[in-house]
């Protein structure tokens, strides 16, 4: 019985994983550079951030409410503590770069890690999310804008 729930939270954090994943490259690689191409650099600057912002909110609001990591954020802790890998070396920075570099990898993942309780938002937790958003998509629009060029 043990072993069933075991998989069935591996499912669980693996579907939102993949879901995740799925709207970030859409998000990210399609409509981000779709978005800066088509639109001048403030009008593409306000629409990509108010869409990361609401789609980000969801997440939060998800996550507050189902009280699982069915997105696997919770494990971003976890992993402070692991001295090899990737996440490792980024956790080594310190606080502040790895804030910065989760970010721009996903601000909502920055937001949980900087959040003080598990599963429960605050009203800080909100405006992480909106530093952490801004951020990153300051840092995604950085690396888009030279489409403005061609």
């Amino acid at each position: 019985m043990k072993k069933i729930k075991i998989i069935l939270a591996i499912l669980r954090a693996g579907g939102g994983i993949i879901i995740l994943e799925i709207i970030n490259r859409v998000f990210d690689y399609i409509y981000y550079p779709i978005a800066v191409y088509r639109f001048s650099f403030g009008k593409a600057f306000v629409i990509l951030f108010v869409t990361a912002l609401i789609l980000n909110f969801i997440l939060l609001i998800t996550y507050n409410y189902l009280k699982k990591d069915i997105f696997g954020f919770e494990k971003v802790k976890l992993i402070q503590e692991h001295k090899n890998g990737f996440w490792a070396k980024v956790f080594s920075m310190g606080r502040i770069p790895s804030i910065i570099f989760l970010s721009w990898y996903d601000p909502f993942m920055a937001t949980v890690f900087m959040s003080k309780k598990s599963f429960y938002v605050s009203r800080l937790d909100y405006l992480y999310l909106f530093l952490t958003t801004f951020m990153g998509h300051t840092l995604w629009f950085i690396f888009w804008s030279p489409l403005k060029l061609f």
